[in-house]
């Protein structure tokens, strides 16, 4: 008779916790983009002669959408900053091209107005306030630029498992709406663009589109 194997939960920060899980992502890669059904890719747009900035990037999901779109390699150059350095490792073996940060999006190295485009998707789900952050976006920005975020609805931590079968949750808050608004309105971001992903009459993601 078999005995049922039980596992324990670990909570961990981003950075422990991504480190852990970062050979696992790529495998959630349609989940994740579930949840955005081609908004991303359809709000940057042409990425002609723009300078872009993926922050909190991962395994580099965005840049993946955007190559598969065949817009990516338009850009001038792109960024990407992530706090976990095993996540950044699979980025740069996928997308060489791009010139990798290992630290913290609250407080980034850039100088100042830099960026056309900055993409933030399932960042501020990290964050425990969100005003010291936009403000950080919205001084690297270029005058005009355009900062889009996603902000799913998400009031726990979601349980990952890693290849070594740990079971693990990763810090994570909950953001109203109306406050992300109220937030990027509170760092002179200009929104344009609101949608939400919906399943079963409830949303599931909020996209923004704002401009500096």
């Amino acid at each position: 008779m078999s005995q049922k194997q039980s596992f324990k939960t670990h909570l961990h920060d981003s950075e422990k916790g991504y480190d852990k899980y970062a050979s696992s992502y790529d495998k959630k890669t349609a989940f994740l983009n579930s949840f955005e059904r081609g908004a991303i890719e359809s709000l940057v747009g042409d990425l002609k002669g723009q300078t872009i900035l993926d922050v909190a990037a991962g395994t580099g999901r965005v840049f993946d959408l955007l190559k598969k779109r065949g817009t990516l390699e338009n850009a001038k150059e792109i960024y990407a900053i992530d706090i976990s350095k095993n996540m950044l490792d699979i980025l740069k073996k996928k997308h060489p091209q791009a010139i990798i940060t290992h630290g913290d999006m609250r407080e980034m190295p850039y100088q100042d107005d830099t960026f056309d485009i900055v993409v933030a998707a399932f960042a501020i789900v990290h964050l425990k306030s969100l005003d010291d952050f936009f403000n950080e976006i919205y001084r690297v920005m270029k005058s005009g630029g355009i900062f889009i975020l996603t902000n799913p609805n998400q009031r726990k931590g979601p349980k990952l498992w890693t290849n070594e079968r740990e079971k693990l949750v990763v810090e994570s808050y909950y953001n109203l709406p109306e406050h992300v608004i109220k937030s990027l309105e509170g760092a002179f971001f200009h929104v344009e663009v609101e949608e939400f992903i919906e399943e079963d009459g409830v949303w599931i993601n909020q996209i923004v589109k704002a401009r500096k």
